[in-house]
């Protein structure tokens, strides 16, 4: 769906994210996301789950 309906930098809006599948995938395919869900648990593993690429993805370009 993300290819279909988004160009590269649009944002895609995930209102029940759950684990963070919909935000990696996003992320991975160079665009922003807004996640959110109503568990404090799910935002918890979604965090984890896209921060590792956000992390790996600075390190690669030298940021970090």
């Amino acid at each position: 769906m993300i290819l279909t309906c988004d160009n590269k930098g649009d944002i895609v809006l995930e209102p029940m994210c759950g684990s963070g599948t919909t935000c990696k995938m996003a992320y991975l395919l160079g665009r922003r996301f807004i996640g959110m869900d109503i568990s404090d648990k799910y935002c918890k593993i979604a965090r984890k789950r896209v921060g590792k690429y956000i992390f790996i993805n600075n390190y690669i370009k030298g940021i970090l």
